[in-house]
């Protein structure tokens, strides 16, 4: 039974890698511009690291408009400061698709005033806060980004226009939600049942040169312990 599974699984991959490939070689041989073919490029990418796209992509007619629809709106922008792309109290207008750089997304605690991340982003991430974006309630939390980040991003008006116009779009909001509890439930567990140091190591797999992008408070902070713990931590196991 598990075999089979691995099987099936391996097959599922092979089938998402062949279609993007597929992908990737229809957008170079149709668009002119180095710019508009990197930018469609990119995007596909990125959702295809959220999870399976529907076949209906694979034909070219409906790929053909869904691009065409979607590259006016479609915005690219590079970050060279830190800076906030949503604050909390506000609704999320954009929802972001990061080709390469980092992100966070913290809390602040009312009585101390110390921040609380609990989410990190890097390339090929989607990056928003499901429930204020797609819901249209105001954010609890705040978005940052990183020096050196390149994002694009659509507004919420334009992708509902988009998935009114193609209705096949909306499986993307679905694997996006998912991919968020996922990753809520993973964290819960961490800190429910791992220890600190532990923690930090499952960190370090997933991004092991967080300690290049943001300080040790961020990090501690992340880690749910003080950052004179991560220091002494460190001090007493060594780097990993």
């Amino acid at each position: 039974m598990e075999d089979d599974k691995l099987h099936n699984d391996a097959n599922e991959s092979f089938r998402e890698r062949s279609q993007l490939e597929k992908i990737q070689k229809y957008i170079a041989g149709n668009y002119a511009t180095e710019t508009e073919a990197a930018k469609v490029s990119g995007l596909f990418d990125i959702l295809f690291a959220c999870g399976p796209l529907p076949k209906k992509l694979m034909n070219k007619d409906f790929l053909e408009k869904l691009i065409s629809y979607l590259l006016p709106v479609i915005a690219t922008t590079d970050y060279w400061r830190r800076e906030l792309l949503l604050s909390a109290g506000h609704i999320a207008q954009y929802i972001y698709f990061s080709k390469r750089g980092f992100a966070r997304r913290f809390f602040i605690q009312k009585k101390t005033g110390r921040e609380i991340t609990d989410f990190f982003w890097t390339e090929h991430s989607i990056i928003t806060v499901p429930d204020s974006f797609f819901q249209r309630q105001p954010s609890q939390a705040f978005i940052e980004v990183m020096p050196g980040t390149e994002l694009m991003s659509i507004s919420f008006q334009d992708l509902k226009a988009c998935i009114k116009k193609y209705p096949v779009v909306e499986i993307f909001s679905r694997n996006v939600i998912l991919q968020y509890n996922e990753h809520e439930s993973k964290r819960n567990y961490e800190l429910s049942f791992l220890p600190a140091w532990e923690r930090y190591i499952e960190l370090l797999k997933t991004h092991p040169d967080i300690e290049q992008k943001v300080s040790k408070e961020v990090i501690a902070s992340y880690l749910n312990i003080a950052p004179q713990s991560l220091s002494r931590m460190l001090k007493k196991r060594g780097h990993p």
